[in-house]
Parts: structure tokens; C-alpha cells; sequence
């Protein structure tokens, strides 16, 4: 049942190869609210990478709606608050979304929390050092701006605590 707290709804979703002779996801039904996390467990071969790679469009459903934050982002456009038909900026989409897969291939001379930084780093500037020069860049020109034309700083997110906080929000 979905809820004012839904952040994904999937609704009806399936992935079909040979033309639906195999049936590797048939109508699967789910809400993800704010703050939960998911855990998807089956046996081999019954559609849990398929499902996951499904969420984030590494994977493209025959059928069904996934819909983010209220936007279906199986159907690539959408219309925007103003009513104006909007593109999906699907790597957008992919920065908001977190997945672990059954193969995801740790450094072992990184932590674990590096690890997870990793890849939002490198979407959002390429790696870390890069987005805080970035950032101090865009705070020495945010100082000869107008308060209305600011531009906004790269997310950084570097200590557990920030994570925590991120996840509340």
C-alpha cells in the first residue's frame, strides 16, 4: 500500500526475454518508503538482479510503472510542476538511488565508508579532492552573485555522521 512516505512504488512490473518465454520478473508489486532499507533474497535465478537493476533503469522493464518521488521513470519524459514536458535525467536519478549488488567488488585498502563514497563521488565530480575545489570555486564566485543567482555546492559527504544525517533527510 503506498503512502505519503513513498520514495518508490512499483507497480505491476515485469521483464520478459525470448519474447516472454522467460518470465525473469511477472507483476511485482512493491512501496519503499523514506528510510527503509530493502533486502531482496530468492534463489538463483529468480529475478532479484533483474529487479534491482530494473529500479535504477540499468535494466529495462517489458511492463509495469516505477514511480520516484512521483515521477513513473519508466516512461522517460514527464510533466514538470509548471505542466511542461521534462526529460528524465536518469544519471540524476541513478546519484539518489543506492544499491548494493551480489557482486560488488570492495577495494580492500579502502573502508567500508569509503567504499560507499566512492561512486556518488565520482558521479558528482569525478572524486572528492575535485568537488572541494570545485566548491571553493563556486564559493569565491557565489560572492560577487546576486543572493537569488547562488550557485549551489557539490554535496560532499565524508564522515559517518553526514551519512546519517542524509539518510533522515
Amino acid at each position: 500500500m503506498a503512502t505519503n512516505d513513498s520514495l518508490i512504488q512499483v507497480k505491476n512490473l515485469k521483464k520478459h526475454y525470448h519474447r516472454g518465454a522467460i518470465k525473469a520478473l511477472d507483476g511485482v508489486t512493491a512501496d519503499i518508503n523514506k528510510g527503509d532499507v530493502m533486502v531482496v533474497i530468492g534463489p538463483s535465478g529468480s529475478g532479484k538482479s533483474t529487479f534491482l537493476r530494473s529500479l535504477n533503469l540499468l535494466e529495462e522493464p517489458t511492463d509495469g510503472e516505477i514511480i520516484f518521488n512521483g515521477v513513473d521513470i519508466t516512461k522517460k519524459k514527464y510533466k514538470d510542476a509548471s505542466g511542461k514536458t521534462v526529460k528524465l535525467d536518469i544519471d540524476g536519478l541513478r546519484q539518489k538511488m543506492g544499491m548494493v549488488f551480489q557482486h560488488f567488488n570492495l577495494y580492500n585498502n579502502k573502508t567500508v565508508l569509503q567504499n560507499v563514497m566512492m561512486a556518488p563521488a565520482y558521479l558528482r565530480c569525478k572524486d572528492i579532492d575535485k568537488a572541494k575545489k570545485k566548491n571553493r570555486m563556486i564559493k569565491f564566485k557565489n560572492l560577487f552573485r546576486g543572493s537569488d543567482k547562488k550557485e549551489e555546492l557539490i554535496p560532499i559527504t565524508e564522515t559517518k555522521d553526514q551519512i546519517k544525517k542524509e539518510v533522515k533527510e
